[in-house]
């Protein structure tokens, strides 16, 4: 029979059929914002170190997100308290294994909204178990903004390949070579030889999605996420003189996360805007 369910492979068994569903505890459920302000912070770009390319059998290059990176994003974002999940019964059908997973989340009121996704892996083990569980939660939370540029295709196979191709030449770029101690034949004490002035190059290339998460991120540990960007736009117009600070170049974004890496600076640019805006 085509749809029979096929016996388990040794050392695997099948989930026992007939248990009911283990509910999901969301009475107590609270989250950190309002839904506007939840879905704002889920939605920002995931950093591409958190991204990986997938191809299966001859299928197209897909991109996915490292499932650590969902539970990470959803406890910064809305709080240990203020989600939950919960999952159907694993069914193993030849040597697919699937699942349906729901996602709860809440505001800061305690209204609990949720979405339902289906999850499914071919890995043999319990790990097949739990890489199912894993992609329904991954879609699940994509309904509520998590990874949208991932899955609206927005991000390719290519463009993780140039990510990795820039972080070699920019850690080529950092590496300074001795100076090049060219001297006059027969004068062991001929001054070297001065490079010629190149005139600056104007750079145009737009901040990088990488740049974007990390500034987002680095502002949020201080504010509410209503609060993020009026405080980017403030610290990208006090810093590189860029009124949108999403307009900001990659060199202009790299200046602002070197404030950001030192927490004394950081923490005083807070405080002045904090101030700002109680005048």
């Amino acid at each position: 029979m085509e749809n029979a369910v096929q016996p388990s492979p040794p050392g695997e068994r099948e989930p026992q059929a007939g248990s009911e569903r283990q509910r999901a505890r969301t009475s107590q459920l609270r989250g950190r914002g309002t839904f506007a302000q939840l879905y704002e912070g889920l939605s920002t770009p995931v950093p591409y170190k958190y991204l990986r390319t997938l191809q299966k059998g001859r299928g197209p290059v897909l991109t996915t997100i490292q499932a650590g990176y969902i539970t990470m994003k959803l406890n910064y974002v809305i709080g240990l308290g203020g989600w939950a999940f919960e999952r159907s019964e694993v069914k193993i059908v030849e040597d697919h294994k699937t699942v349906e997973v729901t996602l709860f989340i809440a505001d800061n009121e305690g209204v609990v909204v949720s979405h339902t996704a289906f999850g499914g892996s071919r890995n043999p083990g319990p790990d097949g178990l739990k890489s199912a569980v894993t992609d329904g939660l991954t879609k699940a939370a994509s309904y509520f903004g998590l990874g949208q540029e991932v899955f609206c295709g927005e991000i390719t196979a290519e463009s993780l390949a140039n990510y990795e191709i820039e972080k070699v030449k920019k850690a080529a770029a950092q590496y300074t070579p001795p100076p090049n101690e060219t001297y006059s034949v027969g004068d062991p004490v001929a001054p070297k030889k001065k490079p010629t002035k190149e005139e600056p190059k104007v750079e145009t290339a737009s901040m990088s999605g990488y740049q974007r998460g990390k500034l987002h991120s680095g502002a949020s540990n201080h504010f509410e996420n209503g609060q993020v960007e009026e405080f980017l736009n403030w610290f990208a117009l006090a810093q590189v003189k860029v009124v949108n600070w999403k307009e900001s170049t990659k060199t202009q974004a790299a200046a602002m996360l070197e404030v950001f890496k030192d927490t004394d600076r950081l923490v005083k640019a807070v405080e002045a805007f904090k101030k700002g805006r109680t005048k």
